[in-house]
């Protein structure tokens, strides 16, 4: 279960809390809201244990509690990509952070001998950010 879940529209947020009061996700507690939302929903998630809160009021929240970062785990969830359904149902991948680190390095290796990316280097990006390479690929391009 996911305890928190940050989605853009009220009709999204809606959509998770009709399944938390037909029982299907009860480990959902908070949904943090990029669009503006009236206080219907706000109250309507009380009511089933969600907290409803826009981005702003997050933000604050963490002002306020300020956290020390805390490194992950090799073997703790990095991302939980979802699949398109091809061969079936769509689904959530779970990818730790040594997955994650493990295609990194296996991109800078390949770069190695090719060419060293500079900042004045353009990248031409043909698959979709769903594709967890093509994730790993921008996130390195950003990086040089």
């Amino acid at each position: 279960d996911i305890p928190t879940v940050i989605c853009d529209t009220p009709q999204k947020a809606l959509g998770l809390i009709e399944n938390v009061e037909k029982g299907h996700t009860p480990g959902l507690k908070m949904i943090i809201l990029m669009d503006p939302f009236d206080d219907d929903l706000k109250e309507r998630g009380e009511k089933c244990g969600v907290e409803v809160l826009s981005m702003s009021d997050a933000e604050n929240l963490g002002k306020e509690n300020f956290r020390k970062p805390v490194p992950p785990n090799p073997e703790d969830t990095s991302i939980i990509c979802f699949t398109s359904g091809t061969t079936g149902n769509p689904k959530g991948a779970i990818l730790t952070h040594q997955n994650i680190a493990s295609n990194t390095a296996g991109f800078l290796k390949c770069l190695e001998h090719v060419f060293q990316p500079t900042p004045d280097d353009v990248t031409i990006s043909y698959l979709p950010l769903a594709h967890m390479f093509e994730r790993i690929v921008q996130v390195n391009i950003l990086c040089f």
